[in-house]
């Protein structure tokens, strides 16, 4: 397991299967890939995970990968070591934990964790009762297909409005507004400008999800330019739970589904706000942020 501990995903978990090799970098051609970082080449650095080590290997060819503050082309790792990458910091924890052996043959397994049963697959017609799919999308549905098969295959079919739909909707609202926070500020790069607070409130009700931080963001999204892609992401947030009349009048709670399509609208707004020709590049660099989200534990949903 990977937990970054600095920049905007701070807190996320990744975590990776026996015999696995993944890439990190900055583009899609990477397996867990991080836009937003210009100090990340596009492929940065793999983690190749066996029986009996977990390897890091450097491919960044000039950037650099440091390991406790070290620069290193190729080493194993150990729980509770730290990885550098362009501005991006990881802290490493293995199921099992390597020591030398008495022989000095390598590293052996001297301990397991233990790690709760995965929740049961959800079904993606259950998840899609909330979802206004296109017909195409609609004829894609069956009692059987699970929600991550159901987005790849909405994927491949080129429907990518109806793929984030049921993103949004599948996600936690914590989690979708962290996704939708995270898609933005990669979508619209160097013109964020007049959108970091607004991405702020949202990303503070992420973290600590009061009454207090719901209504600050709403309060903000209500004043601002409902053009800009944040105004609909700190929305979101607001739109959470609660009430939408000010205090001390009678409550109004949200519609259970405003948070989903508030996000979904955040979403269709940073695809084009940089450069609309890119807006089908940008649906699917989104889409595949939200299904590696939707596999990872942040901090948060361990407590």
């Amino acid at each position: 397991m990977l937990q970054i501990l600095a920049g905007p995903e701070s807190g996320r978990r990744i975590y990776l299967k026996n015999d696995q090799v993944a890439r990190f970098g900055r583009t899609e051609w990477s397996d867990f890939a991080f836009p937003y970082d210009r100090g990340l080449a596009d492929i940065h650095f793999s983690i190749e995970t066996t029986d009996d080590a977990v390897k890091l290997t450097d491919l960044s060819q000039g950037d650099g990968v440091q390991v406790d503050g070290q620069k290193t082309t190729e080493c194993r790792l150990h729980s509770g070591q730290k990885i550098q990458a362009g501005s991006l910091i990881f802290v490493v924890a293995t199921e099992r934990l390597f020591e030398t052996s008495a022989s000095g043959n390598g590293p052996v397994a001297v301990a397991r964790r233990s790690e709760p049963a995965p929740p049961p697959p959800e079904l993606a017609r259950k998840v899609c009762e909330a979802v206004e799919l296109s017909e195409p999308a609609q004829g894609l549905l069956d009692d059987a297909i699970e929600v991550l098969p159901f987005i790849d295959k909405l994927t491949g079919q080129k429907l990518l409005l109806d793929a984030l739909r049921v993103l949004a909707a599948w996600l936690s609202k914590r989690k979708a507004v962290w996704w939708g926070a995270g898609c933005v500020e990669s979508a619209c790069g160097e013109h964020i400008e007049g959108q970091t607070d607004l991405l702020a409130l949202g990303r503070a009700w992420v973290r600590e999800p009061t009454d207090e931080n719901r209504r600050a963001a709403l309060d903000a999204a209500e004043s601002a330019d409902a053009k800009l892609p944040a105004c609909w992401l700190s929305r979101a947030a607001g739109w959470s739970g609660g009430s939408l009349a000010p205090p001390g009048l009678a409550a109004v709670p949200p519609d259970e589904h405003l948070t989903a399509q508030a996000l979904v609208g955040a979403l269709l707004l940073a695809a084009v706000f940089r450069d609309p020709a890119k807006s089908v590049d940008n649906y699917r660099l989104f889409i595949e942020q939200g299904k590696q989200l939707a596999q990872t534990t942040l901090d948060w949903e361990q407590a």
